[in-house]
């Protein structure tokens, strides 16, 4: 589209505006944690907030003592950015503090993991039972 002057007019992409960019989802990255703001609703997600990592650029000690307390393999301060944050159940006073300002470390002990299916069965136990005969045909003759 073309105005007046005969330059192009760019029309604004709506969806990356201010208020969208505040409605975007935040998810918790401490850990196996599965907090996400999309289902408030949800029993385990009642008074939960969400608090962001500090930034590397302006604050980098303190983004490296709250990535080494989210206790991620693969997380590191290259990972963090606008949307890197942290719910307020990981935090001893529910929320940055004076006293706590960290998040508390993920352990194996504190972490708490849904299985979401069973586990594997042993398929060689059960390739023995299944190939077991179940008729015999006898002839006589």
């Amino acid at each position: 589209m073309r105005n007046v002057s005969g330059q192009r007019h760019v029309i604004p992409d709506k969806s990356l505006n201010r208020e969208n960019i505040n409605n975007m989802v935040k998810r918790c990255v401490w850990g196996t944690c599965n907090s996400d703001d999309r289902y408030k609703d949800k029993p385990h997600m009642s008074g939960v907030e969400f608090f962001p990592i500090p930034k590397p650029k302006t604050r980098m000690q303190e983004t490296l003592q709250w990535v080494k307390a989210c206790g991620r393999k693969k997380y590191t301060v290259a990972n963090v950015n606008k949307h890197a944050y942290v719910c307020s159940k990981h935090f001893i006073d529910g929320r940055p503090t004076a006293m706590h300002p960290y998040p508390t470390i993920a352990t194996l002990s504190n972490q708490v993991v849904h299985k979401s299916r069973k586990l594997p069965f042993d398929r060689a136990m059960t390739k023995t039972i299944m190939t077991t005969p179940t008729k015999l045909k006898l002839k006589y003759g």
